[in-house]
């Protein structure tokens, strides 16, 4: 149950749904989607890439600077950010930011230019916007930052395992369908190479 695990995806399949991936079980008719057990956070391929750029010194402070507010109220760190503004002020809105969350679902790649590009390492937002006033949606966002940040990835995936119950298997109903959790740490970086082959 404490596994992690982290996709490393580029800015245009930030929004796929890589949490309701399935796995197969014992029984081969059964599947389970991978983010009802475990942690399942989006990585930025473009990052990755360029870590060891001068990129890379920006990224590490504002990395070290949100790792040293870990034990913070996440409410507290994570700012609200409106992607409608011009793309100019939303640089500067983002400058020192160091986690975000959307209140609606992102309307093109704008706001992930805009991420990329100031460095901050965590971001909470909706894949699209569920059936219900807008209201309710931005209560239960609200709700899942009632913690401190460090435990935001498990209140995540503590809320996509809720979809599990049979009266939530609707794709549209329920908010952890809908969870995207951007956790970029500079430091955790994938293997050069297969740590695991298949056989020949």
């Amino acid at each position: 149950k404490d596994l992690t695990i982290e996709v490393f995806l580029p800015q245009s399949l930030l929004q796929l749904a890589v949490e309701a991936w399935e796995r197969k079980g014992f029984d081969p008719d059964f599947s389970m989607r991978v983010g009802y057990d475990y942690q399942v956070c989006v990585r930025s391929t473009e990052r990755w890439k360029e870590y060891g750029s001068f990129h890379q010194e920006r990224w590490e402070d504002k990395w070290q600077q949100l790792n040293a507010q870990l034990n913070a109220r996440a409410h507290t760190l994570v700012a609200d950010i409106d992607e409608k503004i011009d793309y100019g002020d939303l640089l500067a809105a983002l400058g020192d930011m160091l986690a975000f969350k959307l209140d609606k679902a992102p309307a093109d790649n704008t706001i992930f230019n805009a991420v990329l590009e100031t460095a901050i390492p965590v971001g909470l937002w909706l894949r699209q916007d569920l059936p219900y006033p807008l209201t309710y949606q931005i209560g239960e966002l609200t709700a899942l930052l009632a913690c401190c940040l460090r435990e935001l990835p498990q209140r995540v995936q503590k809320k996509r395992a809720e979809t599990r119950k049979q009266e939530y298997r609707s794709a549209d109903c329920h908010i952890g369908h809908h969870l995207v959790l951007l956790w970029e740490d500079p430091h955790r970086l994938p293997p050069i190479k297969p740590e695991y082959a298949p056989d020949l």
